[in-house]
């Protein structure tokens, strides 16, 4: 499938000495409701992420993303139940106690939330909010604290970052609350920053900012990101490698390159084909059919099977292996090259 040409293409092939992994998540599943008839919300997915990278976790909305995010911080605790493997520096987060998962949220890993207006507390300053964060994780004085909380503010690129520290949330637009949302994320230096779409609600500029910050702060203080998003354009300008989910599973991973100018799956080719190009006025837009299944409506097999134009009668019965089709490639499709024939098709017939 043809590259868009509206991406700037980034993940370049990996070199042989591959960087240290930080995090792995092995068969992590996480489900809600009865064990006798759970709700699987992410089902047997497994990735790494290596430190200074920025890994892109992509789906439609209801893919399982945040609730990945979640399951790594414990905070999905206790109406869902996590099991598989989460491996930080050692050790498995998932049999940890909530007062062990405390050490680590805020201080190695730490998240952007969504949404900032609801993730701030309207009533403290953003200084405050800041604070809570140092005197949580650092042994930090309240002049350090001070003097850290403007540096964090003035890092993020707020204007006159010591006279804001008394502000409340309300009192910033909204690309700034979401700057304050990764000033408090970093205030202890994390190693993983998990970014749970950082730039939804916001124009298209301060979005590029925002990105753009992310992106300088993994390079310039070696830190792993995982970013959530639905849009692949991000995914292109600003991640390494990219995962794609739907219906709580991964069905692609591998560089940015990779997927986007050689993707395989039915699904990432129809995320792809979604993008708006060069199309003459008024021609209508591709869209996925169908609708993602519920999570008490998930088939056996495929996930995606029932939106799948190529779909074959084991596609319902039988889970696809993860494959792999190139170097750091891979993905989990019985019918791949049907499916990058049908869309090569539709693609030269337009």
């Amino acid at each position: 499938m043809r590259l868009p040409t509206c991406f700037d293409q980034r993940g370049a092939e990996m070199v042989n000495d591959k960087p240290e992994t930080v995090l792995e998540l092995r068969h992590l599943r996480t489900e809600f409701g009865s064990r006798e008839y759970p709700l699987v919300a992410v089902d047997d997915i497994s990735f790494e992420v290596n430190a200074g990278e920025i890994l892109g976790l992509v789906g439609e909305s209801g893919s399982g993303k945040s609730i990945t995010l979640r399951s790594i911080l414990g905070i999905v605790r206790p109406r869902g139940r996590v099991a598989g493997e989460i491996l930080w520096k050692g050790r498995d987060l998932a049999a940890l106690d909530e007062a062990a998962l405390r050490k680590v949220r805020g201080r190695e890993i730490a998240m952007i939330f969504q949404e900032p207006m609801s993730s701030l507390n309207p009533l403290l300053t953003v200084g405050l909010q800041i604070s809570e964060n140092l005197v949580a994780h650092t042994g930090l004085d309240a002049k350090a604290r001070r003097a850290r909380a403007t540096e964090l503010l003035d890092m993020v690129g707020i204007p006159g970052a010591r006279d804001r520290l008394g502000d409340y949330p309300h009192e910033f637009s909204g690309g700034m609350r979401q700057r304050v949302m990764i000033a408090i994320a970093l205030a202890s230096n994390p190693q993983l920053l998990l970014a749970d779409e950082p730039t939804t609600a916001l124009d298209v500029t301060i979005q590029d900012q925002i990105l753009r910050l992310i992106q300088s702060l993994s390079r310039d203080l070696g830190m792993a990101v995982i970013l959530v998003t639905h849009d692949m354009g991000v995914v292109a300008q600003t991640c390494d490698r990219v995962a794609v989910m739907y219906g709580g599973r991964l069905c692609e991973v591998g560089t940015t390159s990779q997927v986007i100018a050689d993707a395989r799956h039915p699904y990432a080719l129809g995320l792809l084909r979604s993008i708006p190009r060069d199309v003459a006025p008024r021609t209508p837009l591709y869209s996925i059919p169908g609708a993602p299944p519920a999570l008490n409506a998930l088939p056996p097999g495929c996930a995606f099977s029932a939106r799948c134009p190529v779909a074959g009668p084991e596609c319902l019965d039988l889970r696809p292996p993860f494959e792999t089709v190139g170097q750091f490639h891979k993905v989990a499709c019985h019918h791949r090259f049907e499916a990058l024939a049908h869309f090569n098709q539709q693609e030269a017939a337009q």
